[in-house]
């Protein structure tokens, strides 16, 4: 059972990056004739760009609120234009807006509202999860807010403390 192997080594290069002695004499990177088969020649199909189709953005029409005059008596920031919006472009967001976005669930959460379908579902840890997220929006925007809008987002919170404190019991 003891068979002898040979191990040929086939590298054209040794270990220091010099061409082996048996392939000194031929070109590197040149085929031998019969080395390889020749690519069959093959028809590419024409190619066919495809047609450009602008994407359609519906428009949105204007909030009421953002109509009015600004919350908190702030004055109004320019509109911004959004890419790919017609005429009916919003106006830029403001922290009153991000703050409205991250208490809207709260109500649904706390089982005040009703979902889309009108039943109410009641989720006590998510509602906890959207006001400790306000918590870290004033925390981390404390002294680089106005005065109404760091009065507002206290007052937001204590309201919703109170009523997730009625709800757990």
């Amino acid at each position: 059972m003891n068979a002898k192997i040979k191990v040929t080594d086939k590298r054209m290069f040794t270990a220091e990056g010099e061409i082996r002695e048996g392939l000194r004499d031929q070109e590197v990177g040149a085929d031998q004739p019969g080395d390889r088969p020749e690519p069959k020649q093959v028809d590419e199909p024409p190619r066919v760009e495809p047609a450009r189709v602008e994407p359609k953005t519906p428009e949105m029409p204007l909030p009421k609120a953002a109509a009015s005059e600004p919350p908190l008596g702030r004055p109004r920031e320019p509109a911004r234009r959004q890419p790919g919006t017609g005429d009916g472009d919003l106006p830029a967001p403001t922290f009153v807006d991000l703050i409205g976005l991250l208490a809207q669930p709260i109500a649904m959460f706390l089982g005040d509202a009703s979902m889309p379908g009108g039943e109410a579902e009641e989720n006590l840890p998510l509602a906890r999860f959207h006001i400790d997220l306000l918590d870290l929006v004033q925390s981390k925007t404390k002294g680089n807010i106005n005065s109404e809008e760091a009065k507002l987002l206290e007052d937001l919170l204590f309201q919703l403390r109170m009523r997730y404190v009625e709800k757990v019991g």
